[in-house]
């Protein structure tokens, strides 16, 4: 029984009990509520979501996917690496634009902050109108989007093609294109 105690004072939990019981009751019942909630798979929101992950993806005839071709025919492709918030900077902002571009310029945000959200706090109705992009932040994107892209690959960038391409899978399960249309060109 001395072993098991003398194990247990040498654990974080037990160097915690002696230093600073109150820190110890809150971290000790924050970890067990946590590991009572996992094992009945409650949802502890921030903490874990257990669903988060989990909708089921089923088979479609085909994809749509948008391609980012610069300087004529380059395409821009990340490799799974330190990229990666490279490759948000430049996918998120163009999905945003390309949304708002089919709205003839209207955020689409706009929508759900002026209707929404500033109704449920009118208090805070003023900063809304700060919150979402104006016609002329959508006009002076096609132009900062080129310089980013610059930045990222190192070299001047003259031209950008978005495409937006719908492929399907073959029975062998390669990759077949069926059409390839041009959302966008910034000279």
């Amino acid at each position: 029984m001395d072993g098991i105690l003398q194990i247990i004072k040498n654990t974080y939990f037990g160097k915690l009990f002696q230093k600073d019981k109150l820190i110890f009751f809150v971290a000790f019942m924050f970890f067990s509520l946590s590991l009572l909630a996992n094992l009945i798979k409650l949802e502890t929101s921030p903490f874990f979501v257990w669903n988060m992950y989990s909708e089921r993806y089923y088979p479609r005839k085909d994809y749509d996917i948008i391609e980012i071709r610069y300087n004529g025919n380059e395409v821009l492709n990340f490799k799974h690496t330190w990229q990666s918030p490279q490759q948000a900077f430049l996918t998120e902002p163009l999905y945003n634009y390309l949304n708002a571009y089919r709205k003839k310029g209207e955020d689409p945000a706009r929508e759900y902050l002026m209707h929404h959200w500033a109704v449920k706090h009118p208090e805070f109705r003023s900063l809304a109108n700060r919150l979402y992009n104006t016609p002329a932040d959508y006009n002076a994107f096609p132009a900062w989007y080129k310089r980013y892209l610059s930045e990222v690959k190192g070299m001047a960038v003259y031209n950008v093609t978005i495409m937006k391409k719908k492929l399907a899978f073959n029975e062998d399960g390669g990759v077949k294109c069926l059409s390839t249309d041009t959302l966008l060109l910034i000279p």
